[in-house]
């Protein structure tokens, strides 16, 4: 699996773009094949920040959404709204957290 989790920071004079961009490109991502998760979540102490969660079931599935219509679409429109502060890529076998005996 791949896992990417991307934070967003916007302006309030472009939070409306920044959101209208995100809806068209979370629901084309998500009709995706391989997609397993897309999930945008606004911080909670903060209505600029973004946090973009993105499974995807292997390499291939990431790649072809990232070279795909949706992505190459909206990539610029993404770039004039907003900036990206963290990129972090996973990939392997995922597992929950089970955390230690009496904690």
């Amino acid at each position: 699996m791949i896992l990417l989790d991307i934070g967003f920071r916007t302006t309030a004079d472009k939070r409306a773009a920044f959101l209208a961009v995100m809806e068209e490109m979370v629901a084309g991502s998500r009709a995706e094949a391989g997609c397993l998760t897309y999930r945008l979540t606004a911080a909670i102490d903060d209505p600029l920040t973004f946090h973009l969660l993105e499974l995807w079931k292997d390499e291939p599935s990431y790649l072809a959404h990232r070279d795909g219509p949706t992505l190459t679409r909206l990539r610029a429109p993404l770039a004039q709204c907003s900036a990206v502060f963290r990129y972090e890529r996973s990939n392997g076998a995922m597992a929950p957290y089970t955390p230690p005996e009496g904690q």
